[in-house]
């Protein structure tokens, strides 16, 4: 039987200790009778059960950063902006952390909380505002080099020893998503020979399934950053910086995702609330009239097109010249049991069959399934 590699006298029970804790340090991931070697295989309950839920205590500690953020931000009054967000997506991040499941996670270590850290959240801001300024996605909304340089810092190139680097005047806070349990999702490495150098990719390799642990959709992200005004040059940036901020997020919600794995949807937000403390541009529904339309997100009708399934994580998918659109896990069993047993058939004989599919943007060009006409 699978147990935690601790002293004895710490006994065997942690679950009231928070999920990171048990994910990293009081994992049942050993087996004592072999020498302590790593278990080969964990059941995705298994992950759910041990690892996935966050108990009253573990939610009131949460409760209690987010509340000591929103007081010191209030404190700062003028100084913070934030802004609010709910992921339309699986969230997850620190998937390169080592860890005996070959997938680790971002958890606040004094804590043992999933979180998204500040240095994650600056670096796709950034990317954000660089794409707006490049002028390739319409209007910059007033992002240009100098206003990066700022804002986030100069950066240097590799080897450049003339141009100085800076500190930039925004400082950005961990964020702490709001949610009771964990999820776990999967991947499937379906040519593992062939990674391996040892045989050419086939369609008779056999799968491996790799779980992992994720943020589930619909939790709740405030993100804060603070701006040191002193760092600012003139005031061409002072009364600026929020709005340039909303635009950078706004693209960020809705073009690049937070976190590890966005490029297959992962990470994807909708932005719920934006504070208006600043009257630049503020209105009362707190709204910005400097931030530009977001792109339609849905939801919208995709007529006649194919829809496949994959049995193994239970995901129904969809390619369109508008882009990718799939639902898995208990969502995607009970869409297909929607379906007449003539098309359910169909998909389990691994034929796709013609549909019209209601989706809403994730993000990019990567859509969600929400419903089969």
């Amino acid at each position: 039987m699978a147990k935690p590699a601790v002293p004895a006298y710490l006994g065997q029970n942690f679950s009231d200790a928070p999920p990171g804790h048990r994910f990293t340090l009081y994992g049942t991931f050993w087996e004592p009778d072999q020498n302590w070697q790593r278990v080969k295989n964990i059941a995705p309950a298994d992950l759910k059960r041990d690892f996935g839920s966050l108990t009253p205590q573990n939610q009131q500690l949460r409760n209690a950063l987010r509340d000591r953020q929103a007081h010191v931000a209030a404190a700062l009054s003028e100084a913070v902006w934030r802004i609010e967000a709910q992921s339309i997506a699986p969230f997850v991040t620190g998937t390169g952390i080592e860890h005996p499941l070959e997938n680790g996670m971002a958890f606040l270590n004094s804590y043992g909380l999933p979180y998204l850290p500040a240095s994650g959240v600056k670096g796709v801001v950034r990317r954000a505002a660089e794409e707006l300024a490049s002028g390739d996605w319409g209007d910059p909304q007033g992002w240009d080099k100098p206003a990066i340089d700022a804002l986030f810092g100069k950066e240097t190139e590799s080897g450049d020893t003339e141009t100085e680097r800076t500190r930039g005047a925004l400082i950005f806070w961990d964020v702490f998503p709001k949610c009771d349990r964990l999820a776990v999702d999967i991947m499937n490495s379906h040519h593992g020979d062939y990674y391996q150098g040892n045989t050419p990719p086939t369609d008779c390799g056999q799968p491996i399934p790799i779980f992992f642990l994720t943020v589930p959709e619909n939790s709740q992200f405030t993100f804060h950053v603070q701006c040191d005004r002193s760092r600012l040059p003139g005031d061409r940036l002072a009364d600026r910086w929020r709005t340039l901020l909303a635009a950078a997020f706004t693209h960020a919600f809705d073009w690049l995702g937070f976190g590890a794995k966005t490029a297959v949807g992962y990470g994807a937000m909708r932005r719920t609330k934006m504070d208006t403390t600043s009257g630049q541009g503020a209105t009362p529904d707190g709204t910005n009239k400097s931030v530009a339309a977001a792109p339609e997100t849905g939801p919208l009708r995709w007529e006649n097109v194919a829809l496949s399934w994959t049995k193994g994580n239970h995901k129904l998918y969809s390619t369109s010249a508008q882009g990718k659109a799939f639902v898995s896990g208990k969502e995607g069993v009970d869409l297909r049991e929607k379906l007449s047993a003539e098309q359910r058939s169909q998909l389990d004989r691994g034929r796709a069959i013609t549909v019209t599919l209601m989706v809403e943007r994730i993000g990019g060009d990567n859509w969600r399934i929400t419903g089969i006409v």
